[in-house]
């Protein structure tokens, strides 16, 4: 880090191992840098890295984070991503990329920050204003090889075809291979423009498709899929063919899941429980209300209404006026409620442009996505690794932070991977939390001992 940070830091620290120190908080006690001091204190931080305590104060922070320009963050994070790559000798054969959104204290009145912007929170929090952090793993551990902070208020299809030319330069420079790697991607991030981009740069990718835009594969009977064994044992019911997909064609493997079906059965019938109890409450309110209703406004609350979990399929309403006065019947459709549980709920879509690939391949690839979501985890973890709380205004500060944060989660991984190099496959957060309560180790020569003793020689730490 210090080969593309700043030579010059204060307090007898470079600007690399301020940004190390700061990142080993986060991992530890995540919290404010003003509180730093009186943390390590309690540990054996100062004298293994050799600060004085009464320096580390949230102005020596702020100065240090202050002299990191963005260009520098990116080029570190990338010398960082190779040097674990090369030393661990991982095969970066999938890759996986996602978004998370982070919300923020920034007043509205605060025009310091062009990052942080009101849009879809995936914490429900659409009052306060945010930052994206979009980030590609590897399979084999939870390393970041790629991160972007971006605008808060930026939907996540239309930020990434912009970043696509970026991450195959930056995997370019990891692996000189990129046409044996393959990203596996959310289906928020599909679209024309993203294939497009895909395909002009020649990357392999695995994604899945919304099932509102191709209901013909979901409609494909059970009596034509094929059981599949994974890799851990378990077993799923798959049909794969030729489909196109945003003008190209690709491979498609439609899954059926048990527990995919069980949680959107649920779903869905409480989603019709609730539509028929809203429409006989609109059906007593139009027989006794006031006679003059407009009907198209009727018509336009009913599709509101109906614009979820499958209902505008199986509930059938009629809007007709009568002597000045509007009415609604409707019906369920039983046979077709019956279908949409047993041949629709529990289907999944993947598609990708491997299509020498396995059924098998494609779906295990996809299921390896689960990895990024556990790192966001971590990063949402208040005990280990959290972004937040994080006390910034200015977005090279938020960046500076974000990049803390991530350069904590590399030492994690990294600890990770020596762990279950020996054996130990416990998990991140157990790990750290075992490895806190040891204070200190000492490693006896039982030959030493013994001579000592005899030589009337005490030990000493």
């Amino acid at each position: 880090m210090n080969h593309h940070l700043p030579a010059q830091g204060r307090d007898g620290l470079s600007v690399g191992e301020t940004l190390t120190l700061a990142a080993i908080h986060r991992v530890l006690k995540p919290a404010s840098k003003r509180s730093f001091a009186e943390w390590a204190a309690t540990t054996t931080l100062p004298v293994l890295a050799r600060f004085s305590l009464p320096a580390l104060t949230s102005q020596h922070f702020w100065d240090q984070m202050a002299a990191v320009s963005e260009s520098a963050l990116e080029l570190g994070e990338e010398a960082l991503a190779r040097k674990l790559v090369a030393d661990l000798g991982l095969t970066l054969d999938l890759l996986f990329y996602d978004t998370i959104n982070f919300f923020t204290y920034l007043a509205s009145s605060n025009e310091r920050s062009h990052l942080c912007r009101r849009g879809h929170n995936k914490q429900k929090r659409m009052d306060l204003r945010q930052f994206n952090l979009a980030l590609l793993v590897s399979r084999a551990t939870l390393i970041p090889l790629f991160s972007v902070v971006y605008d808060g208020n930026q939907p996540d299809q239309r930020r990434f075809p912009l970043l696509l030319g970026e991450l195959r330069r930056r995997l370019t420079g990891i692996s000189q291979a990129v046409e044996d790697l393959t990203l596996v991607l959310d289906k928020g991030n599909q679209s024309a423009a993203i294939q497009e981009t895909l395909s002009r740069l020649q990357l392999h990718w695995v994604g899945s498709l919304s099932s509102v835009y191709h209901r013909a594969l979901l409609e494909v009977p059970g009596k034509s899929f094929s059981e599949i064994e994974l890799a851990n044992g378990s077993k799923v019911l798959a049909y794969r063919c030729e489909y196109e997909v945003f003008g190209q064609q690709q491979l498609v493997v439609v899954i059926q899941s048990e527990r995919l079906r069980a949680g959107q059965l649920l779903g869905f019938t409480a989603a019709l429980a609730q539509a028929l109890q809203e429409l006989a409450a609109l059906q007593s309110s139009l027989a006794t209300g006031p006679r003059r209703t407009n009907p198209a406004a009727i018509q336009a609350r009913i599709a509101r209404l109906l614009a979820r979990e499958h209902l505008a399929e199986v509930i059938k309403v009629a809007v007709e006026e009568v002597a000045g006065r509007v009415r609604i019947s409707y019906e369920v459709d039983e046979p077709r409620c019956e279908h949409l549980r047993t041949e629709v709920l529990g289907k999944k879509i993947l598609f990708t442009n491997r299509r020498d690939w396995t059924e098998r391949e494609v779906i295990e690839a996809y299921y390896g996505l689960g990895r990024i979501e556990r790192v966001f985890r971590h990063l949402k973890d208040p005990w280990h690794l959290a972004v937040r709380p994080q006390y910034h205004w200015t977005d090279q500060k938020i960046r500076v932070h974000t990049f803390c944060c991530l350069l904590g989660l590399m030492l994690v991984g990294l600890l990770d991977w020596k762990a279950k190099q020996a054996g130990i496959k416990i998990g991140p957060a157990r790990l750290l939390d075992e490895l806190g309560r040891i204070r200190e180790r000492w490693s006896l020569n039982p030959a030493a001992v013994r001579a000592n003793r005899a030589s009337g020689v005490s030990l000493k730490r």
